[in-house]
């Protein structure tokens, strides 16, 4: 089975949190859950075809630049948003655009 994301939805795969620190600290589950709490970093793996596209019609219009995600790209979004199914033996999760808050670059923290 594949999922195509319609609209303004996305395709998302949840990357889990780290358990162990950079200094090798290993992090309890019941301490990474609480990290968990409020958000979620996901992968994104596939774009609705009108999935942002109000975010580019107002840059286009009133001059702004905007940070679009893009397939591949790493995004935070609330920890309860959209749908969770499994398919090819891998929990993934439909959104819609308005539940991405942040695009995530390499080396943030």
């Amino acid at each position: 089975m594949t999922v195509t994301p319609v609209g303004d939805a996305l395709v998302v795969e949840a990357i889990d949190s780290e358990r162990v620190t950079k200094g090798g600290i290993i992090i309890p589950e019941s301490e990474a859950a609480k990290r968990d709490l409020a958000s979620v970093k996901a992968k994104v793996v596939a774009l609705g075809s009108r999935a942002l596209r109000e975010e580019e019609r107002l840059g286009k219009e009133f001059g702004r630049t905007c940070v679009i995600p893009r397939v591949g790209d790493t995004i935070l979004i609330g920890k309860y948003a959209g749908y969770t199914l499994e398919v090819g033996g891998k929990k993934v999760r439909v959104i819609f655009d308005k539940d991405v808050a942040a695009i995530l670059e390499e080396g943030d923290e």
